[in-house]
């Protein structure tokens, strides 16, 4: 639904057949997809943030 390629995701999820992949996805709707996507990004970005935070202060010691 997302318009990512099933492989990318079976592969994040650590599954070895896109099948196990397609029956987690297909048992998710698309109010739960949402909310765990958007708590994906938002760790994401937190950990970018305070990944370029420390990066900022290294430089400037």
């Amino acid at each position: 639904m997302s318009s990512v390629d099933m492989s990318v995701i079976a592969q994040a999820l650590g599954h070895t057949d896109v099948k196990t992949t397609r029956i987690y996805v297909e048992d998710i709707g698309n109010g739960k997809q949402n909310s765990a996507n958007k708590k994906l990004l938002n760790e994401v970005l937190r950990k970018r943030s305070s990944v370029q935070e420390v990066t900022s202060v290294q430089e400037v010691q």
